[in-house]
């Protein structure tokens, strides 16, 4: 039986190796939907609980796009050259090309993101939290794998800042083939990104919202140093 194969600068590995951690995401939203209930922690415990699930969960976040696009050439018959930051594609790769690579990115991200936010929505309409307590560990998790939505609003904040010229790398190339405007694609999902947003943080109880804020945001930024300055060169060249 012939064993396809996508290559890594350190190696070859089999593809499914890509699309088990894919669903990596999923196991975090199962793992997430198994720890109900409310919590006693203090504030600066759920603060430092954020900024944890954040350190680790934003490299998978990461990958899990990147490994969308090497699903996707699979599918394709495209060879691609994953690294810790990007998928390389081939030269003389044509339109369809293209954009069949670029669509697994976005997919994968916002599957992540929607699994997390439902389960969150659900916990909140079936009342599997107290809303006048501390988060539980499943919340403060769905809400992390929920936030990886942020990624589009970060693209779109530098979209924007180019005049519409820069950022927004797939959907550009994903919209140009199907003849689809960029723009109004790309405010849809910076409003998308941000309802899921607001209202994953407004499911926290009002005393906790601070806290949990600031410790998802420093986690953000420590998860992507981490990654792309640290572990990520190390692990994926």
């Amino acid at each position: 039986m012939k064993t396809e194969v996508f290559k890594i600068n350190s190696g070859v590995y089999e593809t499914r190796f890509a699309t088990d951690y894919l669903l990596c995401g999923d196991l975090f939203v199962i793992l997430g939907y198994h720890l109900q209930g409310s919590s006693n922690m203090s504030k600066v415990t759920v603060g430092l609980l954020f900024f944890a699930f954040m350190v680790i969960i934003l490299p998978l976040g990461y990958m899990q796009h990147e490994f969308g696009h090497v699903i996707a050439a699979k599918m394709a018959d495209i060879p691609v050259t994953l690294s810790y930051y990007c998928v390389h594609e081939p030269e003389d790769l044509d339109a369809r090309g293209y954009y069949l690579l670029c669509l697994g990115g976005p997919l994968a991200t916002w599957s992540f993101a929607v699994a997390g936010f439902v389960v969150l929505f659900i916990g909140r309409w079936r009342n599997w939290w107290n809303r006048d307590r501390a988060p539980s560990i499943g919340q403060i998790l769905l809400t992390c794998v929920a936030l990886f939505c942020a990624r589009s609003l970060l693209d779109g904040f530098f979209f924007i800042r180019s005049g519409f010229e820069g950022g927004a790398g797939d959907e550009r190339m994903i919209l140009d083939y199907m003849g689809v405007p960029l723009v109004p694609v790309v405010f849809l999902e910076i409003i998308v990104a941000a309802f899921i947003t607001v209202k994953s943080f407004r499911y926290i109880s009002r005393g906790y919202r601070l806290p949990s804020a600031l410790g998802y945001t420093i986690g953000l930024f420590a998860g992507l140093f981490l990654w792309m300055g640290v572990v990520g060169p190390i692990v994926l060249p």
